[in-house]
C-alpha cells in the first residue's frame, strides 16, 4: 500500500455534504492519513475516492489527471451490473447477443444515440429505471 499512497493527497471536510456547505476543509498527504487515521481508511479513500466519516466529516481524494471520480464510478459499476444482469436473463432468448454488444449499445445509449433491436429497447428501460439515462 505504500506506492499507492505516494505523492497523493486527500482533503478532510467538516460541513454538511448534501447540502453543499463546508465548515472546513484540511489538505492532508495520504500518508498523514494512514498515521492519523488508520491504513484502513487510507485504503478507503484510494478505493473509492471518497469516503464519509459521518453526517458531518468526510475525505475525498484528490484526483489525478484523467482519474475519474467517485460519481462517476458508481455510474460505471451501476451500468455493467445492469448490462451484465440483462445479458444473463436475455442469452437464451438471443442467443447472438453478446456481452461486449450490450455494454456497447449501452454506452451509445448512454451517449445520445437510439434504443437498437428488442435487447436495446429492455436495456433503454432498466437505464431509464436506474436514474443514468433521462426518458425521452
Amino acid at each position: 500500500m505504500g506506492n499507492e499512497l505516494k505523492g497523493r493527497y486527500a482533503i478532510y471536510y467538516t460541513g454538511n455534504k448534501p447540502l453543499g456547505t463546508v465548515e472546513h476543509k484540511t489538505r492532508l498527504s495520504l500518508n498523514q492519513v494512514k498515521v492519523n487515521f488508520g491504513a484502513d481508511i487510507a485504503r478507503a479513500v484510494v478505493e473509492d475516492k471518497l469516503l464519509k466519516l459521518g453526517s458531518t466529516h468526510w475525505f475525498e481524494l484528490e484526483l489525478l489527471p484523467g482519474e475519474k471520480d467517485a460519481d462517476e464510478i458508481a455510474r460505471e459499476k451501476l451500468k455493467r451490473e445492469i448490462v451484465k444482469a440483462l445479458y444473463l436473463d436475455l442469452q437464451e432468448s438471443y442467443p447472438k447477443l453478446t456481452y461486449a454488444w450490450l455494454l456497447a449499445e449501452a454506452d451509445n445509449q448512454l451517449a445520445g444515440a437510439e434504443a437498437s433491436g428488442g435487447p436495446g429497447m429492455y436495456l433503454n428501460e432498466f437505464l431509464v429505471k436506474s436514474g443514468l439515462l433521462k426518458e425521452g
